[in-house]
């Protein structure tokens, strides 16, 4: 009665009248409204159901059905094929209209609720998503070998409000190019665009956890935040104890994490038109190999803003962020 309340007070079912690409239906007479199609999923979402044959189980509640003023649920073949034959222009409407409540909901929240320090929270990610079995559309060979689909999401504040599946090598950027992205971060610059009214005239926050460093990514993000930290881990071949040509300036060490040592530095970002700005960011980078693996573990934290201690405080909110979101540490 919750949900169906919220709905109710957003406007779902009247909003739905203006994404016609979300009933992809060319005879209007027959099968489900769009209504019902999106209300199963939303139901069945957030009543805990992981798949379609969950989303199916909800046709056999009478009580929901009689509140939302439906005679039948669809079964989980007619709602695979609703997701089909949306098609791209349909997703894309489906991602406004997901955008459209979030950017609602944001508004009427209380700031001290959704905000932490006085600051709005974003938070992105490429999770890859590995595969097993004879075929998966989409899938191939990601940058650890491995066959995967890539699934880049943002999130504000509490809400998920974008997300985009698609195949890691249909936007990897070759090593040789300065804007390298390397499977990751392909659809952030897209993804703030589309998304920046929902922090705009706030102080916001971007952690991106194992994102591209390229200059374009961070150029897109430092336009658009009011701070950021970007994450990088990366397992290194066998340690060279000169310093990597990626820095410019080194600081003293400092202890992290577990008695371990990191040490602040000044990196040289490939790919910025702003070369006069970027290079001056905080970040951190250190971390040794547990036994048993070889080589230097490099977690490197771009941080976006100034200060003595950017790094260290940035790494601190990065691993409460990731571990709030469900997933491993930025940082390790």
């Amino acid at each position: 009665m919750a949900v169906a309340g919220l709905l109710g007070e957003y406007g779902l079912w009247e909003k739905l009248k203006g994404y016609p690409r979300l009933d992809p239906r060319t005879d209007k007479h027959k099968g489900f409204d769009v209504e019902v199609y999106v209300a199963a999923f939303v139901f069945g979402f957030c009543s805990g159901g992981k798949s379609l044959a969950d989303t199916e189980r909800l046709n056999e509640d009478e009580a929901l059905k009689a509140m939302l003023g439906m005679k039948r649920m669809p079964d989980q073949s007619a709602l695979g094929e609703w997701l089909r034959n949306l098609g791209e222009d349909g997703v894309q409407e489906l991602r406004r209209l997901v955008r459209d409540f979030c950017q609602w909901a944001l508004q009427r929240a209380q700031p001290a609720r959704i905000r932490h320090c006085g600051m709005l929270e974003a938070f992105f990610d490429d999770t890859q998503i590995e595969v097993e079995g004879k075929r998966f559309e989409g899938a191939k060979i990601n940058y650890e070998g491995n066959v995967a689909l890539s699934w880049q999401t943002l999130w504000v504040g509490p809400f998920l409000v974008d997300a985009i599946m698609g195949s890691p090598s249909e936007h990897k950027e070759p090593v040789s190019s300065d804007q390298c992205g390397n499977d990751v971060s392909a659809y952030l610059p897209m993804m703030l665009k589309e998304n920046g009214a929902l922090w705009q005239g706030v102080e916001s926050y971007l952690y991106a956890d194992s994102a591209s460093s390229a200059g374009k990514y961070l150029e897109a993000i430092d336009g658009t935040f009011s701070r950021w930290s970007v994450s990088y881990n990366k397992w290194t071949g066998r340690w060279k104890p000169a310093r990597p040509r990626c820095l410019r300036r080194v600081g003293a060490p400092w202890n992290w994490r577990n008695g371990e040592m990191a040490r602040s530095i000044k990196p040289n970002i490939i790919g910025c038109a702003t070369s006069q700005r970027m290079p001056e960011r905080e970040a951190l980078c250190g971390g040794a190999a547990p036994e048993g693996r070889r080589g230097i573990f490099l977690a490197l934290l771009l941080c976006g803003h100034q200060g003595t201690r950017a790094s260290q405080d940035a790494a601190s909110g990065f691993r409460e962020a990731s571990s709030q979101r469900g997933q491993g540490a930025g940082v390790q």
